[in-house]
């Protein structure tokens, strides 16, 4: 799949043939009527190519009529289409796909305040390491109530947690008679200003042993581009002689294929190595120009030095968990068991490209580089080996669990992973709770999350 992005652009001038406004009397797009439409045409001619619903896109289109490209885009969105977007940030974008962002470290995930009416609260799921966030003391399951002394509401939250910098009120959660409260003491942060990072996707690596088993635990952020780090998480597992895997996929919102397939592969049954993994559904126009050309369109399990060998995997999820990650769960289920633990997840069916004209050195009204508007264009639908796409909607838990902030990541007290650790050490039965014992609920509306940008909640054909 690395190889896809040179065959798209070869089929694209090959489509090219295909006329769009041929013999019109047009002037040049650059400067009509004191205006430029360079990337409104860009943007016209990649999708009438590309873009996976490209009958939507008219053959013929005076791209002038336009104020914006965003707008000419809209005009033949699809509406399945909830992924794709027109950016004039290229360069940023294309490092939010390898973790690199600027940030304060928190990943939050955003309530109805049940105390106040229109208030809502950011409970934290995850500070990074080495984060402004970490460094002021911020850790899981604070509960933050003001930035910069002002109250969140439902109206104020996102513009004052997208500041630069702020001081932060929080309380703790706590669990009070099975139910999860934050009405305690509160604390005001130092003052946290954010700074460009650069994640390492892979958070923790564990080992747990528990009665026979040697439970192997892998907390992964992001399918960013390193496949290194991903390789030497999974031989370190080997080495351990993990008997079962629970991949955390919590925070993960996807990333490139390459990648996905990689740890697929290290994690799928030997005897199914250069088994068909995804196959990428796209326009017509693209499948007949592949299959003249005797190009799959498909990947498959490659070969790699590490294998796991087990036979089940247990996944923990989240809102949060889209594309790659449900990729993962939708490609190995044809091959092994995969159970999953947590919330439903987000339903990102399709594979993007991240399409520039890196070669147009001009600058457009605004003193934007013409380089750093792109398209991210729905190319595929993604399907496994039994040519399903079961995840549009997102995958519905095997063991439904609402995340309560209890607990470290990774820690075997933190419910979620203490669910597959039952699961695993019971034979796949879980474990009938004590008498008088409550599961802790969460209680609260969920509006919505803060932290990667979100953009980096999708999957991505490399560009390499």
């Amino acid at each position: 799949m690395k190889k896809l992005f040179s065959y798209i652009l070869l089929a694209a001038i090959v489509l090219a043939g295909c006329s769009r406004n041929d013999n019109d009397d047009f002037e040049p797009y650059n400067h009509r009527n004191g205006r430029d439409y360079t990337i409104h045409q860009f943007v016209w001619e990649t999708c009438f190519d590309l873009y996976y619903w490209n009958e939507n896109v008219p053959s013929r289109l005076d791209v002038t009529k336009f104020g914006t490209p965003y707008e000419l885009f809209e005009s033949f969105r699809h509406k399945d289409d909830r992924f794709s977007v027109v950016v004039n940030n290229y360069s940023e974008v294309n490092s939010l796909f390898n973790n690199e962002y600027r940030t304060d470290g928190l990943d939050l995930e955003i309530y109805r305040d049940r105390y106040h009416e229109n208030g809502v609260v950011a409970m934290v799921n995850y500070v990074y390491e080495n984060s402004p966030a970490a460094e002021a003391g911020i850790t899981r399951g604070c509960v933050i109530k003001a930035v910069n002394g002002t109250t969140l509401n439902k109206n104020n939250y996102a513009a004052l947690l997208d500041q630069n910098g702020y001081t932060l009120t929080y309380s703790k959660v706590q669990l009070v008679d099975g139910k999860l409260e934050y009405n305690g003491e509160e604390t005001t942060s130092p003052y946290i200003t954010k700074r460009d990072m650069d994640i390492n996707s892979v958070l923790k690596v564990s080992t747990h042993q528990v009665n026979s088993h040697n439970i192997g635990y892998f907390l992964y952020d992001s399918f960013d581009d390193d496949t290194v780090s991903v390789k030497k998480a999974m031989a370190q597992l080997a080495a351990e002689n993990v008997t079962d895997l629970v991949i955390d996929l919590r925070l993960n919102g996807g990333g490139y294929v390459n990648t996905l397939t990689c740890l697929a592969s290290m994690l799928v049954p030997k005897a199914n190595e250069g088994d068909v993994f995804i196959y990428e559904d796209m326009n017509q126009n693209l499948t007949t120009y592949y299959k003249q050309q005797g190009i799959p369109t498909f990947s498959t399990f490659t070969e790699q030095e590490t294998h796991l060998n087990i036979d089940k995997l247990y996944v923990i999820t989240s809102h949060n968990t889209a594309s790659a990650s449900e990729e993962l769960i939708s490609g190995l289920s044809p091959y092994m068991d995969v159970t999953i633990i947590g919330d439903t997840t987000y339903g990102k069916f399709t594979s993007n490209i991240l399409l520039n004209d890196e070669d147009d050195h001009g600058t457009d009204d605004d003193g934007i580089d013409y380089s750093e508007w792109a398209v991210y264009l729905v190319i595929a639908c993604c399907k496994n080996a039994k040519g399903e796409m079961n995840f549009k909607e997102g995958f519905v838990p095997d063991y439904y669990i609402k995340d309560t902030y209890n607990g470290e990541l990774g820690s075997e007290d933190e419910e979620l992973f203490a669910k597959a650790i039952s699961l695993i050490a019971n034979g796949g039965q879980p474990v009938i709770a004590k008498r008088g014992q409550k599961t802790p609920e969460l209680n609260l509306e969920r509006i919505g999350s803060k932290g990667k940008p979100d953009i980096a909640n999708n999957l991505i054909i490399s560009r390499r």
